[in-house]
């Protein structure tokens, strides 16, 4: 479907063709990343009635939370309700969360991706179908930030992001053992064993079997009733073997990186993103297939980071990785779509197409 999805991660996908043989310092590669990020802070930010969750956190701003909403995180309660007292605008707030998410990209980016801009695309592509998602997107990039002192070997200070980061999602606590994660031994036959271990679990639907997985919706009220829906659409949670085979492509070649490299920077963020696959392997064709992706997503959004580093590390000829970053990119693309497409699927509403901004309300748009 050609729509504003499509024609930005085509944009995205000319920019990083274009830079792929200059590196991040270079001058046009600062100033396209740039201008990409500002325009996407600016289409994610004047978004109207676009993306997962809009009707909740649209009503949550204009009359704030109340004591008794436990099932929403402190800290995004205190967040909402400080915005929406001294700037009363939901569309600010947006704006606000949305370059709160593109600055960190935009420094990680710059810090640790190969080519930044092919990581923005990726980003963009494998990411849309959670706009929406203020809270986890919020602890997701903040876990993203603390990658950083993961690296240096700073516990303290990456504790206290993850305390952070839990005050607006509880599900960051699975990226707790990212810390011990990276600094553990990836040998290629255990990671196959898991590998292998995982995808029989989903094939032989082990976690629908399990009796109190029905009882975990519990710990959030919000989450129940999500469940209870996902689990009413069994075409949503079938097997997805494309899935899986999209992520075996990039572990089988990563594996190989990691016993012959010793860059512990590239190698860390490869082991993040094998450890999330594990995740999607296990709970795949399941009835919590959906909401493990959330969870898998606080390692799988190091893909950014990990897809150039293998293109570079194999691919020595500029024009060979613009083929091989080209097809990658259509099955992004397709993938993109397919993600967006199953909320209707569930919902039986587009919350996606067609786009709707703020701004249209104004008629410039």
């Amino acid at each position: 479907m050609f729509s504003i999805y499509t024609i930005n991660a085509v944009l995205l996908l000319i920019f990083s063709l274009v830079t792929l043989s200059q590196t991040k310092k270079n001058t046009r590669v600062k100033t396209m990343l740039i201008i990409s990020v500002i325009w996407l802070i600016l289409y994610e930010g004047l978004r109207w009635e676009i993306g997962t969750d809009w009707e909740p956190y649209y009503e949550s701003f204009i009359h704030g939370y109340e004591k008794d909403e436990s099932h929403v995180e402190l800290g995004y309660v205190f967040l909402n309700n400080f915005m929406r007292a001294f700037l009363p605008n939901y569309t600010c707030f947006l704006l606000a969360l949305s370059a709160f998410f593109y600055i960190i990209i935009y420094k990680t980016l710059i810090k640790y991706s190969i080519a930044p801009l092919m990581s923005l695309c990726i980003y963009y592509c494998t990411l849309l179908g959670y706009l929406g998602c203020n809270r986890q997107l919020i602890a997701v990039m903040i876990c993203l930030l603390s990658i950083k002192y993961i690296i240096d070997k700073r516990l303290w200070h990456f504790l206290l992001l993850m305390i952070i980061a839990f005050l607006f999602h509880t599900s960051s606590l699975i990226f707790l053992p990212a810390y011990f994660i990276v600094n553990a031994e990836f040998k290629s036959k255990i990671i196959v064993f898991f590998i292998v271990i995982t995808l029989i679990i989903s094939q032989v639907g082990l976690i629908d079997r399990i009796p109190y997985i029905n009882y975990l919706s519990l710990l959030d009220a919000n989450s129940s009733e999500k469940l209870a829906v996902y689990s009413s659409r069994i075409d949503v949670n079938q097997f997805s073997v494309l899935g899986v085979l999209k992520r075996l492509v990039i572990i089988i070649p990563s594996l190989f990186v990691l016993q012959k490299s010793n860059d512990f920077i590239n190698n860390s963020f490869i082991k993040l993103y094998i450890t999330g696959c594990l995740i999607y392997f296990t709970f795949n064709g399941s009835v919590l297939m959906l909401m493990s992706g959330r969870g898998a997503m606080y390692y799988n959004v190091t893909e950014m980071l990990v897809i150039p580093i293998l293109l570079k590390y194999y691919f020595k000829d500029v024009n060979l990785q613009r083929v091989i970053w080209f097809a990658y990119f259509c099955l992004l693309l397709y993938l993109m779509h397919r993600d967006i497409n199953k909320y209707f699927l569930m919902l039986d509403e587009n919350i996606f197409i067609p786009y709707k901004s703020v701004l249209s309300q104004l008629w410039i748009l």
